[in-house]
C-alpha cells in the first residue's frame, strides 16, 4: 500500500501570546479559494474594522489545494499583521 501524501517540512511561527489594544499593524485574513469563503472574509473585514477599529486589512489567497499556503505568504501576514484569520468555505 502507498501513502499518497508527501512529506514537508512545516514552517515554524510562533502565535502571539495574546492581542494588544489597539492594533498597531492590523489584521490578516488568509483564503483558501472555497465556495462562498470570499463573502465570509468580506463579512469580517467589515466587522474588524468597524467594531475593534482595524485599520489595515491585508488579505491574501490559497491557491493550491490542499497544499498549505506558501512559506512566503505566512512570513508577511505573521510579520505585517497582529492576527491572521484562515478562513475556509463550503
Amino acid at each position: 500500500m502507498l501513502n499518497p501524501v508527501g512529506v514537508t517540512d512545516p514552517l515554524e511561527i510562533s502565535l502571539s501570546p495574546s492581542i494588544a489594544r489597539p492594533f498597531r499593524k492590523g489584521a490578516g485574513l488568509l483564503d483558501n479559494m472555497k465556495v462562498n469563503c470570499e463573502l465570509f472574509l468580506d463579512r469580517l473585514e467589515e466587522l474588524l474594522r468597524t467594531k475593534y477599529q482595524i485599520g489595515e486589512v491585508l488579505r491574501r489567497k490559497k491557491f493550491a489545494e490542499p497544499e498549505e499556503a506558501p512559506p512566503e505568504v505566512l512570513q508577511e501576514l505573521s510579520g505585517r499583521c497582529d492576527l491572521v484569520i484562515h478562513a475556509f468555505g463550503d
